[in-house]
């Protein structure tokens, strides 16, 4: 089934009234590192210009307070090493506040997997939501870990990885990408001119959206705008199918008023005001 507009409106969930900070979404993002700062801010700003209420960074020290510089609206935790040791994972995993949702991988590199692994499992033994981003799409991590709440975004590179199998056309991409999420029991996303989506029991199709959002930070965003959804009270799989329409709807509009020159701060308020005509507070 291809999405549109109309099939996005149902879904949406409205604001209730009499709601406070935090329970509209509290995102927590992990990731960064001394080279790519940008991407988890750009998947934090996602989410906030998606309609969360808090978004909480966990990123190394070494970029924390650059990251504070640029984003105030932001809430930055400083880890005290660049990879994800054992240490780290649980300095993560002991904070105190709430989050029911979590983007891992966007801007980390080079990982040893132990750390991920306990902090992705421990994270799943308290029901919290996960959206395994960029640095954190590995067949090692995935391999060790369940499917509970679980959403992967993939694009199709990182998938033919994943997969050890070369795919073009979009019969296969449709059966691989329903296979894979069906195996793994997780909710998967493959990214290009069409994006795939399937939880191994449905899979549609979204294509929205355009070649201008090659720009870097784009992938980034579109964790965040999930992370937004699911932390609301969508399923890992209407999650996904809002996120990636929206985010191709928002390019398009983005790419109409600042052509291929736009970057991602124009694209985050496009956003915003592409989203406000599904604002209703009941």
């Amino acid at each position: 089934m291809i999405i549109d507009e109309k099939y996005i409106k149902d879904l949406i969930i409205h604001r209730n009234s009499s709601s406070h900070k935090g329970e509209n979404g509290a995102i927590g993002i992990i990731g960064g590192s001394r080279l790519y700062h940008g991407a988890p801010l750009l998947s934090a700003l996602g989410a906030l210009r998606s309609g969360s209420d808090l978004a909480y960074l966990f990123v190394p020290e070494v970029i924390a307070n650059p990251i504070r510089a640029a984003a105030p609206d932001i809430i930055v935790y400083p880890l005290p090493d660049s990879k994800f040791t054992m240490g780290v994972s649980n300095k993560i995993l002991n904070f105190r506040k709430e989050i029911n949702t979590f983007v891992i991988g966007p801007g980390i590199v080079n990982q040893k997997m132990n750390g991920l692994i306990n902090l992705v499992s421990k994270l799943q033994d308290k029901d919290a939501n996960i959206i395994l981003d960029a640095g954190a799409i590995n067949s090692e991590l995935i391999n060790n870990i369940s499917g509970k709440n679980i959403i992967i975004t993939a694009h199709l590179g990182e998938f033919a990885r994943l997969i050890d199998k070369k795919i073009d056309d979009d019969e296969s991409i449709i059966n691989e990408t329903a296979n894979y999420a069906r195996d793994k029991k997780i909710t998967l996303i493959v990214k290009g001119k069409t994006d795939f989506i399937s939880d191994g029991e449905q899979t549609f199709l979204n294509k929205s959206g355009n070649a201008s959002m090659t720009k870097g930070g784009t992938g980034d965003i579109l964790s965040g705008i999930i992370a937004s959804q699911v932390a609301i009270g969508h399923t890992t799989l209407n999650a996904s199918l809002i996120g990636t329409y929206i985010m191709g709807k928002a390019g398009e509009i983005t790419f109409e008023k600042w052509g291929f020159q736009y970057m991602a701060s124009e694209f985050l308020t496009e956003l915003a005001l592409y989203l406000k005509q599904f604002n209703k507070i009941v």
